[in-house]
């Protein structure tokens, strides 16, 4: 037994080219991070959170001297503090929740 099916659609391989041609579409934004400079924070207990936050980017073996083994610190992978396109940190927080399949447990942006 054979069986077969066919269509009425009659569109030309000429036709399916044209459409292939077409200009992809934009399905990503860019992302703008134009974060104020360290001086211009004003004394506030947030203000202290940010310039430890670089100061752990710049400086992670000192800081946390009992969890690293090495001379490295975030900023050896991290260029321009995670703000470059090298490794960015910038947009992270869109991945969280983020269930792993290997440990079976959901992880927050704070795991």
């Amino acid at each position: 037994m054979i069986i077969s099916a066919c269509s009425n659609n009659q569109e030309s391989n000429e036709e399916k080219d044209d459409q292939s041609e077409e200009a992809p579409r934009e399905t990503t934004q860019e992302v703008v991070n134009d974060p104020p400079s360290l001086d211009d924070l004003e004394d506030s207990p947030e203000a202290e959170y940010i310039r430890y936050g670089e100061k752990l980017m710049k400086e992670t073996n000192t800081v946390m001297a009992d969890y690293v083994g090495n001379e490295l610190s975030c900023t050896s992978c991290h260029a321009e503090g995670g703000l470059s396109d090298a490794s960015s940190f910038v947009g992270v927080t869109t991945q969280f929740p983020q269930y792993r399949k290997r440990e079976g447990v959901v992880f927050t942006i704070e795991d």
